[in-house]
């Protein structure tokens, strides 16, 4: 009689676990249908709602929607007391940025401060008239965006994007966004005292595409000789990074954040110690598309001079 008990007992059990592992796999089979390997619309800009990720907080963007600025206007900004420009459009943003891109006239470091959220994407604007009626060059298309190259071989610094403290004490965030990119924020650059610093910056809800075929991230594509390298608080969330040329079969090194380092050390004209530090820094429900990818750094030290440390990041 114990044993029929027993034997009623184990075949309960058996059956109720039975029951729930039919009903686990209903579930992930339901999960696995919307995702992108079976053909579901799965990350980029309209996972947040085709994915089912929980909802994300997003701040009001200061859009492309006024006149659009050269760089002559980057004289006219305004800085703050120790010499960092103030960046409270989403213009200034782009000026100052393809001021600093490639620019081999410009000498030492330039650090700038969001005072603004900053959306790239395409946006419908009023036409901006001047005092004749003609409309004002105001036409902005996101594709326009170039990633901005340091050039320290010729006397560029270290470039600082940073975020003045009263933009996050307004909007109760950690980082200023910046939404809509297409290609990434910065190409890199070489040698010389040339670096580049991001502290606070979160690119949101981004279709990133790199064509440079040695190294991609959303953050920096390349990092070759710099001395300087600094991500800290940085995060790349609900975006798509895809590095390579437009052959499939080509497709690049790439990182959430970096996608290629290296230093350099032939001792016929100088060593150049390149450090890199990477804090506090994620990557969340994105995809990132590559030869080979890594979710941080796509490939770290190709120079034996290439010193990296990564910490506190996911």
């Amino acid at each position: 009689m114990k044993h029929s008990f027993l034997r009623l007992i184990s075949s309960f059990y058996i059956l109720l676990i039975s029951a729930l592992m039919i009903v686990i796999s209903a579930y992930a089979w339901m999960v696995i249908s919307d995702s992108p390997a079976a053909g579901g619309i799965g990350f980029g800009v309209a996972g947040l709602e085709d994915w089912k990720i929980p909802e994300i907080f997003e701040p009001e963007y200061d859009y492309m929607d006024g006149v659009r600025l050269t760089a002559a206007d980057v004289e006219t900004f305004e800085k703050d007391e120790s010499g960092a420009y103030l960046i409270d459009s989403a213009e200034k943003f782009v000026a100052l940025m393809q001021y600093v891109n490639g620019n081999t006239e410009l000498q030492g470091n330039v650090r700038m401060l969001l005072q603004k959220h900053i959306s790239l994407e395409d946006h419908e604007m009023e036409p901006v008239l001047d005092a004749s009626g003609a409309p004002l060059a105001v036409s902005w298309s996101a594709s326009e965006w170039e990633p901005v190259e340091v050039s320290g071989y010729t006397g560029t610094g270290i470039v600082t994007i940073a975020v003045d403290e009263a933009l996050l004490r307004e909007t109760d965030m950690e980082t200023a966004y910046i939404k809509g990119l297409q290609k990434p924020l910065f190409a890199g650059g070489f040698a010389g005292a040339s670096g580049i610093v991001v502290e606070d910056i979160t690119i949101f809800a981004s279709h990133i595409v790199s064509e440079n075929t040695l190294g991609a991230g959303a953050f920096i594509e390349c990092v070759d000789s710099m001395p300087d390298i600094v991500l800290r608080n940085c995060h790349l969330v609900n975006s798509k990074l895809v590095g390579g040329s437009a052959d499939e079969y080509e497709y690049a090194r790439v990182g959430g954040m970096i996608g290629w380092t290296s230093g350099y050390n032939n001792t016929n004209d100088g060593a150049v110690r390149t450090q890199i530090l990477i804090d506090n820094c994620s990557v969340k429900n994105s995809e990132l598309v590559g030869s080979s990818v890594g979710g941080i750094v796509g490939h770290s030290g190709a120079n034996a001079w290439t010193y990296t440390l990564i910490q506190n990041c996911t």
